[in-house]
């Protein structure tokens, strides 16, 4: 799936039947993928969205 925005996307009607809940995964995970290279050192997407997920998905991590 290719994660960048098209340039072709003019109507945003159109954009509500995107899978964008795969898309944000996708980024997710590559961006953790590459924060694990000796020279990275921090995640470049919004990480917040992962913490949201895992606390939903994964109760023992809930305070």
């Amino acid at each position: 799936m290719n994660t960048r925005p098209s340039k072709k996307l003019v109507d945003f009607r159109e954009a509500s039947e995107l899978s964008w809940g795969s898309t944000v995964l996708v980024t997710l995970y590559r961006e953790i993928c590459r924060a694990t290279q000796p020279l990275k050192n921090k995640i470049s997407s919004c990480i917040l969205l992962l913490q949201s997920w895992a606390r939903y998905r994964l109760p023992f991590l809930r305070p």
